[in-house]
């Protein structure tokens, strides 16, 4: 008899970096090897763009503007992790979300329990000046799904 894969549901954090494109290779082979599905989940950090704004160190035109390449980097990258997927024929869905990127992703996170997290990795070096790797810390501490962090 075969062994029952110990997820059927992964939640994969894409945020544009390298690391998280080699983690979407990871969840997708993954997801192949184990059957499982896989839910890939990008945030818009809006929440940084109105910082910004109130700070006035954006206006509001250039906040808008900066969204909407946000927005269609996010589309572009849930594009290629569904592409990879579709080619190894693996069960997608892919999610966009705007707010804070740890929040967003814990509130999807619980609103689907997934049995594991894939994430890129980053180093402990740049988590005082890269957002992606604060954010991805974050959900590390707060999260209480297993996580695996691909570099």
């Amino acid at each position: 008899m075969a062994a029952k894969a110990p997820f059927s549901e992964v939640l994969l954090m894409v945020d544009g970096t390298d690391a998280s494109l080699r983690a979407a290779e990871y969840a997708v082979e993954l997801c192949r090897f184990a059957q499982a599905r896989l839910a890939a989940l990008a945030v818009v950090d809006t929440e940084t763009l109105r910082n910004l704004l109130s700070t006035r160190i954006m206006v509001q035109v250039e906040m808008e503007e900066f969204e909407a390449e946000l927005e269609a980097s996010a589309e572009k990258q849930l594009k290629r992790v569904s592409q990879m997927a579709s080619d190894s024929k693996v069960k997608v869905e892919t999610i966009m979300m705007k707010g804070t990127t740890h929040t967003a992703f814990l509130e999807e996170e619980s609103r689907r329990s997934p049995d594991l997290i894939v994430m890129g990795g980053y180093t402990s070096s740049i988590l005082k000046r890269d957002l992606p790797a604060r954010e991805r810390q974050r959900v590390m501490d707060e999260s209480a799904t297993p996580i695996l962090l691909v570099r």
